[in-house]
């Protein structure tokens, strides 16, 4: 069976770096849905919005 690294190409490392990514979203949508008293799919929404903003300005990331 090919593996999703095999797939995309990454090595090791690179794989490590996306998995860490991933992992701290996470960590910020649950903290957010917590501290907010929402849902994680609320939290993740609102995260999504943001960083789609921050994308089209930068001025402000």
């Amino acid at each position: 069976m090919t593996s999703m690294a095999q797939l995309r190409r990454e090595s090791g490392d690179q794989l490590t770096e996306r998995l860490s990514g991933i992992a701290a979203t996470l960590r910020q949508v649950f903290h957010t849905a917590r501290t907010n008293g929402t849902t994680p799919a609320t939290a993740a929404r609102e995260l999504a919005g943001r960083r789609v903003l921050m994308g089209r300005r930068p001025e402000e990331a």
